[in-house]
């Protein structure tokens, strides 16, 4: 790509390629906006301007705070919930939940005892979704009906998951809930 400036201002592109043009379109639109937070990856996608997970200490988040742009987004996974009450109702009911001193032992997150987006979320995770996997958890990758090797311990080794790639949630949701 090469570009000409005049006084200031884009005055004459030459792009070669339809990403490098949408490059330019969205980093042109970032530095329109300065109030905007938002971040443009490697990889061209853009986060989000103000999303409060990408603050420095946005760990204690509260849920409003994340539902103001991501309403409807997630997984269907309720969150907001005091975890320490639930847990206890829930013993013995449904798909049973772990003691929140065992979840916090396996490394779940729970500010204030609740179920957070945080929980799940994590501005310093390397995977798609910034989903919080536990350290030292085999990172698998997610699961596509497609391809065996996803799912099928017989069609041997599953494949790697690159940074920025969809993982597998399963040593997530096992710091909650008493499924092995």
């Amino acid at each position: 790509m090469s570009a000409g400036l005049a006084h200031g201002s884009l005055s004459r592109a030459t792009v070669t390629t339809p990403r490098l043009a949408l490059r330019l379109l969205v980093t042109v639109a970032l530095f329109a906006v300065p109030s905007a937070r938002a971040e443009l990856r490697d990889d061209g996608r853009v986060l989000e301007p103000g999303c409060a997970l990408l603050v420095p200490g946005s760990q204690d988040a509260p849920v409003a705070e994340c539902l103001r742009c991501h309403a409807g987004s997630g997984s269907g996974h309720p969150v907001g919930l005091d975890y320490v009450g639930v847990s206890a109702v829930r013993r013995g009911h449904g798909i049973p939940l772990r003691s929140a001193q065992e979840a916090i032992r396996r490394g779940a997150f729970l500010p204030s005892g609740e179920l957070r987006c945080t929980t799940c979320h994590d501005r310093e995770s390397p995977w798609r979704y910034r989903l919080a996997i536990p350290p030292g958890a085999e990172v698998r990758p997610a699961v596509n009906p497609r391809n065996p090797a996803t799912y099928d311990p017989a069609a041997g080794p599953p494949p790697i998951v690159a940074r920025g790639g969809d993982v597998g949630t399963k040593p997530l949701c096992l710091l909650c809930h008493a499924l092995d």
